[in-house]
């Protein structure tokens, strides 16, 4: 099929867009009803399917059946197209915000501007300088078998600029993880200068940024001059330079900042660490340093966003879910290659706020790749890093991975534009156990030394997320499952045996103490809690605490929240003093072993750093580290919680309170309690407060 035949069909198909709560067609306009039955009734050319027939189902007030069968129908969706040939480019999913994303100028109406994004998408695919077309045609290929409407037309377009390619011998392209580059490591960057930006170069720096068609702004540049004193050589070591700046809106606050943060980045060869609160002003700051490097490929090395683990996808966790998908399911396997797609060409592989499109998912009427029904995200998907599951370097993609790729590009990075949440709990941690020197603590390279706080009104909400302790049951479970391992199949991960028990094996102190602190380990909730929890028969002192939370929250909650309901913690019912104070002694004969474990490692590290490997004494800091932040500031906090709600000689607050939880505790809770709990228990550290709150299992 050649091009003009292509445009052909694609000038013959019934076209539709939505307008208002209406369908547009060449015929004309129809009612939501109308139209509705319309789509299901033949495929179109339409936009965003999912969307558009959600909205007429629910102006039309139609009964599920009837979207069903218009979803059912092999539509040609834009959008589909546009996430399989543009992967990793950012567009609003209608036909002129694609239009404008492929530097088209939108037609009149969306009618008449879907054909045209059609066509310039299957003309690129044409185009013999289309990127790894072998990759798009046997994914194109394998949606073939899954009766993807588009397949036919992409593989046309495909082997019209590209005759030799050998259909017979595709497989299903799935497999990204084999064609993504590795990252190379580059050693330790050597320590940066202390050389200052002057107000004068700052300001120099600003115009040239904005050019000489911009509208000059005197306070812009004042706020740039200013901003230097921030960049000055330190004097003392206790003694930061600290600047408070505010402006009002417009006033050109970021380029403000950057200019001074880029001079003195480039000209001391060190990183400038930009904290922001919302992913929002991450990628907002990413638009904005695009002013400062033009050449995008020089600006992925020079400027990076570093975020939390759980917003980047997981190589493994990919080969994993792609391993079960099947032509049986095509709607799940149009959706993992969409995704393969992506990963093939994303940037820096965030899947929460980077160029992974936000309404992709959107596409596929919560339908997930295992033909579960669930609200769509790359958590749910199981596509993200999950909490304890990173085997590190024992994982086959290790040289791959994203979160590790991004790790060292910002080690080598003149700017780090993170968020307040991944800094401060950097900065609490490196506050209370020093900094971190390992690859598998992911610190910033010898700490955090020029920081810019933007939307800094919101430093306290995030500092009373990161100075707190949390005592859930899924951070109970999850510290089991970091010592003794996975305890099922389907969960993977290393526990301590895997990770230094052949370090420890000519140690017979230390490898008592492993088995110490893996028995102790028994104490906290194991596989299927929740169950057991919700059955009112735990096993184990952890569980027996949280069932009894459980039947307080049940007996006293006076409305069930969408997500969550809670109870005041006082008068405790009967039986829960003593539970708490059962799981307090077992978790203080958790501590101890894991305590003496990491002072154990510590001093075989010392006394063989000759001997061991560069790669062993990696292994026994991150390990030593991560048992000491454990027991010291996490096993530690939970026993001061449950200590001070043994009503032994202390008087429980009254606005403490049991929370029954699917989420997180909401910060406002936390700021409520902040005070009482930093007049009543002892500091967990310095800079670190116990916040005494509960998240159990989900009340349905």
């Amino acid at each position: 099929m050649n091009g003009d035949s292509q445009n052909k069909v694609i000038d013959g198909i019934n076209m539709a867009v939505l307008v208002g709560v209406e369908l547009a067609t060449s015929a004309g306009r129809l009612p939501a009803a109308e139209g509705l039955t319309l789509l299901g009734q033949q495929p179109h050319l339409i936009c965003h399917a999912s969307f558009l027939i959600d909205r007429l189902a629910f102006a039309a007030g139609a009964p599920k059946g009837a979207a069903r069968a218009a979803k059912e129908q092999k539509h040609l969706d834009v959008a589909e197209l546009f996430a399989f040939v543009c992967p990793a480019r950012m567009a609003t999913p209608t036909p002129a915000g694609f239009a404008r994303s492929l530097a088209l100028d939108p037609l009149a109406t969306d009618l008449e501007t879907l054909p045209l994004v059609a066509r310039e998408l299957l003309e690129r695919l044409g185009n013999r300088h289309y990127p790894a077309p072998r990759e798009a045609a046997e994914i194109a290929n394998y949606l073939a078998r899954a009766n993807w409407p588009w397949a036919k037309f992409v593989m046309a377009a495909l082997l019209k600029a590209n005759s030799k390619l050998d259909v017979g011998t595709f497989a299903t392209g799935l497999n990204v993880w084999d064609r993504i580059e590795e990252w190379e490591d580059e050693g330790v960057r050597p320590p940066g200068r202390h050389e200052r930006v002057t107000p004068e170069e700052a300001v120099l720096f600003l115009d040239e940024v904005l050019g000489k068609f911009s509208e000059p702004r005197l306070q812009q540049k004042n706020y740039a001059a200013t901003a230097t004193h921030a960049f000055e050589p330190r004097q003392k070591k206790s003694e930061n330079n600290i600047l408070l700046a505010e402006a009002g809106t417009g006033l050109g606050k970021t380029l403000g900042y950057l200019a001074p943060a880029w001079l003195w980045a480039k000209k001391n060869n060190a990183p400038v660490w930009i904290s922001t609160y919302t992913k929002n002003l991450q990628r907002q700051l990413d638009q904005e340093t695009a002013r400062l490097v033009g050449d995008p490929d020089e600006r992925r090395t020079r400027i990076v966003i570093r975020k939390g683990r759980e917003n980047y996808l997981c190589l493994l966790n990919m080969q994993e879910t792609f391993g079960r998908l099947s032509g049986s399911n095509p709607r799940g396997a149009l959706l993992g290659a969409l995704i393969a797609r992506w990963a093939r060409f994303t940037r820096d592989g965030d899947m929460v706020g980077g160029d992974f499109p936000s309404w992709l998912l959107s596409l596929f009427s919560d339908v997930a790749l295992d033909y579960e029904a669930r609200a769509l995200s790359p958590s749910s998907l199981g596509l993200t890093d999950r909490r304890g599951e990173c085997i590190y370097s024992a994982c086959p993609h290790f040289k791959k991975c994203f979160l590790e790729r991004s790790a060292r590009t910002a080690r080598k990075a003149d700017i780090v534009i993170a968020n307040h949440a991944l800094v401060l709990n950097q900065a609490a941690v490196d506050y209370a156990l020093g900094v971190a020197e390992t690859e598998e603590e992911e610190a910033a390279p010898g700490g955090l030394r020029r920081l810019v706080f933007d939307e800094g009104h919101h430093l306290f909400d995030a500092a009373d997320s990161a100075f707190s302790g949390h005592l859930t049951a899924l951070e109970t479970a999850e510290l089991r499952r970091w010592l003794r391992g996975p305890e099922t199949e389907r969960r993977r991960g290393r526990g301590l045996v895997d990770r230094i028990g052949d370090l420890v094996a000519d140690n017979e102190t230390a490898e008592k103490l492993v088995q110490k602190v893996l028995q102790s380990a028994y104490a906290l909730p194991g596989p299927g809690w929740t169950r057991r929890v919700q059955a009112g028969t735990p096993e184990g002192v952890a569980e027996h605490f949280l069932s009894l939370v459980r039947q307080q929250v049940l007996a006293r909650a006076e409305q069930n929240a969408s997500n969550s309901i809670e109870t005041d913690c006082a008068p405790l019912i009967d039986g829960l003093a003593e539970a708490a104070e059962d799981l307090a002694t077992a978790l203080h004969d958790l501590r101890r072993p894991m305590s003496r474990l990491a002072e154990a490692l510590a001093k075989k590290l010392d006394d063989e750093a000759q001997e061991l490997s560069t790669y062993d004494r990696g292994r026994i800091e991150a390990v030593s580290r991560s048992l000491k932040k454990r027991s010291e500031l996490m096993v530690g906090g939970w026993i001061q919680m449950l200590w001070a709600c043994i009503p032994i000689g202390l008087t429980l607050p009254s606005r403490w309170r049991w929370r029954c939880s699917r989420m997180p505790m909401a910060s406002s809770l936390r700021r409520q309690l902040s005070r009482t709990v930093r007049q009543m228990c002892p500091m967990i550290g310095p800079m670190l407060k116990c916040v005494p709150v509960w998240c159990i299992c989900p009340i349905r």
